[in-house]
C-alpha cells in the first residue's frame, strides 16, 4: 500500500516532468528538432563543407573555442560564449552529401541560441 506522501511525491514528479520544457520536443521551420536541450538537424552538404561553415560561424559569433576534434566521420566543437556557457556543436557524416548537426548550449540547453547558431551555420554553407 502506498502512503499519501508517496502518492504526492509521484504526482509532483510526474507533473514536473511533463511540464518541463527540457523534456518536450519541438520542430522548427528549418526541419530541425529540439529535444532534451539539444537541437538536431541535417545539413545538405558534406562533412568538410559543414565543418568549414561551422568554423566561420564560430568566428562570426565570437565564441571562444576550447576544443576542436575531427576525423573522417565527425567534427566536434567545444566553445564558450560571453555568459561562460559551454556550447557543443557536433557534426556527423550521414552520407556523401549529408551531415547531421547537433547543438547544445549549457547544461540544460537554450533553444533560441541553438536555433540562431544553426541558422548562421546554414547561411555559411
Amino acid at each position: 500500500m502506498i502512503n499519501s506522501f508517496s502518492k504526492v511525491f509521484i504526482l509532483a514528479t510526474m507533473l514536473m516532468l511533463t511540464s518541463c520544457s527540457f523534456f518536450q520536443s519541438s520542430i522548427h521551420p528549418s526541419g530541425a528538432t529540439y529535444q532534451y536541450g539539444k537541437l538536431e538537424g541535417v545539413l545538405s552538404k558534406d562533412l568538410k563543407k559543414s565543418t568549414d561553415a561551422a568554423k566561420k560561424t564560430v568566428k562570426a559569433l565570437e565564441f571562444m573555442q576550447k576544443d576542436f576534434r575531427k576525423d573522417a566521420f565527425n567534427s566536434i566543437f567545444i566553445l564558450k560564449n560571453a555568459k561562460n556557457q559551454e556550447i557543443e556543436i557536433n557534426l556527423s557524416k550521414l552520407t556523401k552529401d549529408k551531415t547531421k548537426v547537433s547543438i547544445k548550449v549549457g547544461l540544460i540547453g537554450d533553444e533560441f541560441l541553438s536555433q540562431q547558431i544553426l541558422e548562421d551555420l546554414k547561411s555559411n554553407l
